[in-house]
């Protein structure tokens, strides 16, 4: 993702870390068409191992940053029950969030968990307790100004991918990378269309050259 523009979009058959490192490749390559070698600095992600795993292996040098939005969202599932307390949980989780320094993160997260073990047994204090123990994970941001803490903005891009392909009646149930394509293209297009281009000219595999970050929607015909 880059300022809502979505630069790579293919479908992994499963979540291992062999099929997210090819399905990710598609994103390398098309970065590297426009900037060859181009290699994310930061990474934004959630627990997921294979995750993890699939983009150390095409970016080794990459900071893996651990998405707190996720962290939280595995304790709202378990408490959202809870009434105001559950409210008061929220409150101290995003208050941890907006500390302005590492050292200060990580003293908050250690207040919820004492917090929580004054309030809660069970499910509940133990998703509490494994986000709160990630402090260092979380904390990498810090070193990263320029890094993503959550993965938010590209979860809003892929609610739009998912009604894309809900809406889509493909006779089947499971979605394709040819189909992910252009709904990448279609997506990326109208994100940057009220902002001027860098004017850069890239030769796809096929041959087909375009001006611009992304090829257009619609090419005038080929010559057979």
């Amino acid at each position: 993702m880059a300022a809502g523009c979505c630069l790579g979009a293919a479908v992994a058959d499963t979540a291992d870390a062999d099929a997210l490192q090819q399905a990710y490749g598609v994103f390398q390559q098309q970065a590297r068409n426009v900037q060859p070698q181009s290699t994310p600095k930061t990474v934004s992600t959630d627990g997921w191992a294979a995750t993890q795993l699939a983009w150390l292996a095409l970016f080794p040098l990459v900071l893996i940053l651990r998405c707190l939005l996720h962290g939280w969202l595995s304790v709202r599932q378990r408490a959202k029950h809870l009434g105001e307390l559950f409210h008061s949980l929220g409150d101290k989780v995003w208050q941890a969030y907006r500390s302005s320094t590492r050292q200060g993160f990580a003293q908050r997260l250690r207040r919820l968990r004492e917090w929580a073990q004054r309030q809660r047994r069970g499910v509940v204090l133990e998703q509490v307790l494994r986000l709160g123990g990630r402090s260092k994970q979380y904390g990498q941001a810090y070193r990263q100004p320029q890094g993503h803490r959550t993965s938010n903005l590209l979860d809003r891009v892929m609610k739009l991918m998912q009604r894309y392909f809900d809406s889509g009646r493909h006779g089947r149930s499971v979605a394709t990378s040819n189909e992910a394509g252009p709904w990448r293209l279609e997506q990326s297009s109208g994100t940057l269309e009220p902002t001027p281009l860098p004017q850069r000219v890239v030769t796809q595999p096929a041959g087909v050259r375009f001006d611009g970050w992304l090829p257009p929607l619609t090419a005038p015909p080929q010559n057979p």
